[in-house]
């Protein structure tokens, strides 16, 4: 049988399975194998990279033709910001699918994007963009995302020149935002103070009901902000929806620090990227009565009897995630025990554990649906056969099972909010 002959349907099936050059050259087959190559069900969740170049020449057609596949995802790389000036008007006019945006431009490329009188004149909406990472953001950049992209819902400006001057206009201008990325960035206590409804008058702060604030914000990344102190954890009270936060050490140190995050009433994820003393941060929020429903700990090396913190505060706990070189099976057996209601697990890391873990994890945790156990030497193969069918295990050795049975989490409108943000971004 003729490819021409297939039924549209199944040549569509064919290309579900090819790469995107194999895609491409599959389409030069025939005109009825073109159209099913380019059926935009297939293109929906392909990235396009592009390299900017400063000219707009040409560019218009090829991204009239992204369109037309139903390409929505875009990272670029410009060698100076007066590139994006220059594609984002073309953007908006012949590409309004597109949805996310994300710069991957080298650290320290000149210029600010926004700045050309040009760009700011645009009229054109990108209603579509939901997504937008910048490697360089200024006040004036804020100001024209306002208003070409309207529905903006997820930010991330990290290792930006991001200060308290940005945050001012970003209450004003992006009031919509759900997720916010700030990581090392320049803001500062003041910054932070400012999105949640905070103003300095001389060295105090008020909080007035009547000044705006982000209040959808739902995930918020502070790590790594090197001007920021523990304080603005009393700021944070005041986001309404505010459900993951991301932060590091130094932000998290002292007892009044635990009380303003228990004070978050609508917290349930906390991100700790590395912490030099985690027993202690883990004590203080075992008597902080938060109501966490994961837990995820970077590059903290917690010891074995730091684990018997977990006896008490930790009901809610379904996610738990603990990278430390120092763990052995002992202080798996504590978590196990004290925490039988975890649906995942990730002790991706852990180099000191056996398989002798797999056990005590076997016999308390009864209601695990994922287990995840990268890099850890001791464990072979036939260890992981322990494990109960029904609880997918990704180990060196690839996924238990085809389906991680997570929807009831997923289902959930708050508990997918971080159990998105910790299994895509970490």
């Amino acid at each position: 049988m003729l490819l021409q002959d297939l039924n549209h349907d199944v040549i569509v099936h064919i290309c579900s399975f090819l790469g995107f050059k194999d895609r491409i050259s599959f389409a030069l087959t025939c005109r009825k194998v073109k159209d099913a190559a380019y059926e935009k069900t297939l293109w929906k969740h392909t990235v396009v990279y592009l390299s900017l170049p400063t000219t707009s020449s040409g560019w218009p057609r090829l991204y009239s033709s992204l369109e037309e596949r139903g390409i929505s995802l875009l990272v670029f790389r410009v060698q100076h910001y007066a590139a994006f000036d220059t594609h984002l008007p073309l953007m908006a006019k012949h590409w309004p699918r597109l949805s996310v945006i994300w710069d991957d431009s080298a650290p320290g490329t000149p210029g600010e994007p926004g700045n050309s009188t040009f760009v700011q004149q645009l009229t054109v909406q990108l209603a579509s963009v939901k997504t937008l990472k910048l490697s360089s953001i200024g006040f004036r950049l804020i100001q024209l995302i306002s208003n070409v992209m309207p529905l903006l819902e997820h930010l991330d400006v990290s290792q930006s020149h991001f200060d308290d001057k940005c945050s001012r206009y970003l209450i004003d201008l992006l009031p919509k935002l759900r997720s916010l990325n700030l990581s090392n960035t320049h803001i500062t206590d003041r910054g932070v103070g400012l999105f949640c409804g905070y103003t300095l008058r001389m060295i105090f702060f008020h909080w007035l009901p009547t000044l705006p604030l982000l209040s959808k914000l739902e995930v918020l990344d502070l790590s790594q902000c090197r001007s920021t102190t523990r304080f603005h954890w009393f700021f944070l009270q005041r986001l309404p929806n505010l459900n993951t936060i991301v932060t590091c050490e130094g932000h998290l140190s002292e007892k009044p620090d635990f009380a303003s995050i228990a004070k978050i009433r609508s917290l349930r994820c906390l991100v700790v990227k590395g912490h030099k003393q985690p027993g202690r941060f883990l004590r203080g929020l075992s008597l902080s009565e938060c109501r966490l429903q994961c837990l995820y700990f970077g590059l903290c090396d917690f010891i074995d009897i730091e684990m018997l913190y977990f006896i008490h505060g930790f009901k809610d706990l379904i996610y738990l995630k603990i990278q430390s070189v120092k763990l052995t099976d002992d202080g798996i057996e504590f978590i196990s025990k004290f925490l039988p209601q975890l649906l995942v697990l990730d002790i991706t890391g852990c180099v000191r554990i056996t398989k002798y873990a797999l056990v005590h994890i076997r016999s308390n945790l009864r209601n695990l649906k994922f287990l995840r156990v990268l890099r850890i030497p001791k464990l072979k193969r036939s260890h992981l056969a322990w494990l109960p069918s029904e609880c997918c295990v990704h180990s060196n050795f690839g996924y238990s099972r085809n389906k991680i049975d997570l929807d009831m989490i997923s289902n959930h409108p708050r508990k997918s909010i971080w159990l998105r943000k910790v299994f895509n971004d970490f």
